[in-house]
């Protein structure tokens, strides 16, 4: 009876916490934190007195990025080069980011453009170059190390190993030749160039160019038997068996270059198939279940190749061949038209392997006042939470970055960083800020990146917090007209404004 009855009064405890929790979210601007979460404790006395924010008009964390990378080559030479989707005048933006005369097949790592390469050596001495995060020039920092991810990847004359990251960044899948088979097969690999696994592993097939379901679970790639190549689909990590979406090996056709939709539901590929021309572009579903007919979406009598999808599945860039001419072609493939446009010029002699990123943020930007009389320091230490006013209630906390002169644009989605005013700032009066200390009266100014986040999710609570127990928390929202009248903090996400 005792034993029951203790139960009874802990279950009854538990339950009566967790509903002022929520009450209190409900009737009030302040938010609770579950005292058993270690990792904020220093919520449970929270004091808004001492730290009071003051909205910034705007920020210049809110970004969208939109930039094809891709190989070319010139003479003797191959280099990455970068195109900007931005501007009207796509051609005017062509950069060689590169520039050793020996690189092919880029892939941007989604979220944070670090950019990884095949190096094209004497064979076998051919390798995968990881050289780090780009600047927002779409270029290669000078002096930027790099990180040799694999190598002796190609043994055969004229052929270059693709790669792609897996949607989350942490996988990388690639082509390398397998000495045992003398076959190419298909291997995914960490980011880190650690846990080298072979997926495919067939004896009688060359498999290349992977690419991967939007949900990372799934890589499609070409696979090559008889001098015939279809578009096959296997499971991430190589268990299960094959997905087998074309049959040109029977039907006497080629089918290459698979790319799989940002929205998971169709692979776009070159295919010989159609009469007159030489390679077309086409798409598939990605469901398995299905046999069907590819829908054809280029018509042209050149060679249509290498496909890739926008960020909104809207248009595809590809490569088209017209005797010894390369360029890449953007084609709308929502509009009724097979006509495409070309982006590259002259400059760009003999583009390949088209590589389609973006990055859209959303930003932050506020003041801290130290309103208190005490000062406070070791900013680095502070946590910084958003709650977002979600079903969810979704609760992310940023990572401290340290802020490197004015470049904003360093700090990746999910960071915070903080500037002191070097004098004289406008809100304050007082003459110099001491580096690292923020006195009574002084202000600290915070900044923070996120990942792109729907219209009507950017709403919530900020919570704020030093290592010496002071804590604020502040609303911010979407709104620009309720920023600017009740002197929230303003989340803006993209180009919008």
């Amino acid at each position: 009876m005792g034993s029951a009855l203790s139960t009874l009064l802990v279950t009854s405890v538990v339950l009566i916490s967790v509903f002022l929790i929520y009450q209190t979210n409900l009737v009030s601007d302040m938010i609770i934190i579950d005292a058993q979460d270690e990792s904020i404790e220093r919520f449970a006395e929270l004091n808004q007195t001492r730290l009071k924010v003051i909205p910034v008009a705007t920020t210049t964390l809110s970004t969208f990025t939109s930039r094809i990378f891709y190989d070319n080559v010139s003479g003797f030479n191959r280099d990455i080069w970068s195109i900007d989707t931005n501007v009207p005048n796509i051609s005017d933006t062509e950069i060689n980011i590169t520039g050793t005369g020996s690189a092919a097949s880029p892939a941007v790592k989604p979220g944070n453009a670090n950019l990884i390469y095949f190096e094209d050596l004497p064979k076998p001495n051919d390798r995968i170059l990881d050289v780090g995060l780009l600047g927002p020039d779409g270029k290669i920092p000078p002096g930027a190390p790099t990180t040799v991810l694999d190598t002796n990847l190609v043994l055969l004359d004229d052929h270059i190993s693709n790669m792609a990251y897996s949607p989350d960044g942490t996988k990388i899948a690639y082509d390398k030749y397998n000495v045992a088979n003398s076959k190419y097969d298909v291997y995914v690999m960490d980011a880190d160039g650690n846990n080298k696994v072979n997926i495919t592993n067939r004896s009688m097939h060359n498999d290349t160019n992977p690419t991967w379901s939007p949900d990372g679970t799934k890589i499609a790639f070409e696979s090559e038997i008889g001098g015939f190549s279809d578009i096959y689909y296997i499971n991430s990590d190589g268990s299960g068996g094959l997905c087998k979406k074309t049959n040109g090996f029977f039907d006497g056709y080629n089918n290459i270059a698979p790319s799989w939709s940002n929205d998971g539901t169709k692979i776009a590929f070159s295919t010989d198939r159609y009469p007159i021309t030489d390679y077309d572009i086409a798409l598939l579903t990605s469901d398995c279940t299905i046999t069907e007919t590819p829908t054809r979406i280029t018509d042209a009598n050149d060679v249509q190749a290498d496909p890739d999808w926008s960020p909104d599945d809207s248009q595809i860039v590809f490569q088209n061949r017209v005797g010894w001419d390369r360029d890449l072609y953007i084609i709308d493939i929502i509009a009724t038209t097979t006509s495409s446009t070309q982006i590259t010029s002259a400059k760009s002699n003999w583009p390949n392997n088209p590589d389609w990123y973006s990055l859209e943020t959303c930003g932050l930007e506020f003041w801290v006042e130290n309103s208190g009389s005490n000062s406070f320091f070791s900013f680095n230490k502070m946590d910084l939470y958003l709650n977002f006013f979600n079903a969810t209630e979704e609760r992310i906390k940023l990572n401290y970055v340290k802020r490197e002169a004015s470049v904003l644009e360093k700090v990746l989605p999910g960071e915070w960083t903080y500037e002191l005013p070097e004098f004289y700032d406008d809100l304050s009066l007082n003459d110099i800020y001491q580096q690292g200390i923020l006195n009574k009266g002084e202000y600290l100014r915070v900044s923070l990146k996120l990942p792109f986040r729907a219209s009507n999710d950017r709403t919530g609570m900020l919570i704020f917090s030093t290592d010496n127990g002071k804590t604020l928390t502040s609303k911010f929202t979407n709104n620009l007209v309720r920023h600017k009248n009740n002197n929230e903090i303003y989340m803006k996400c993209g180009v919008g404004p």
